[in-house]
């Protein structure tokens, strides 16, 4: 995916999405994929980067919420809430690659990987 492409999926998952809490984060396949998910009202967010190689957790040690059981929390009282995302092309042993620095205030990702979907779903009433 281009630059200007990868740039403006961003921008348009930000609008939507600044400010969620992440509902949940997921590492599939040995670390090869990562997955960010935010649910909120009846709609649910999910950006997926795939052909990872490289990926960073730094949880602030600082964060009340840290010292607490992560098992237990759901929903709005999920410790990690997206503010913002920072997006360049970058180059490791002469691979190109996609560099996110996300930061979810409490914790900050690191991504070095070669594509990124977003995904925008209605979820269907359980009623």
């Amino acid at each position: 995916m281009e630059e200007k492409n990868i740039k403006s999926l961003i921008e348009k998952f930000l609008e939507r999405c600044i400010d969620l809490h992440v509902s949940e984060i997921r590492c599939n396949y040995f670390m090869d994929e990562l997955e960010l998910e935010f649910k909120y009202e009846n709609r649910q967010s999910v950006i997926i980067f795939t052909s990872c190689c490289d990926i960073h957790f730094r949880h602030d040690l600082g964060l009340d919420d840290k010292r607490s059981n992560y098992k237990l929390l759901n929903g709005n009282k999920t410790p990690y809430i997206l503010y913002n995302i920072d997006f360049k092309q970058s180059s490791i042993k002469n691979i190109e690659l996609l560099y996110f620095n996300i930061d979810l205030q409490g914790c900050i990702l690191e991504i070095y990987c070669k594509d990124i979907v977003v995904e925008f779903k209605e979820i269907e009433s359980t009623n």
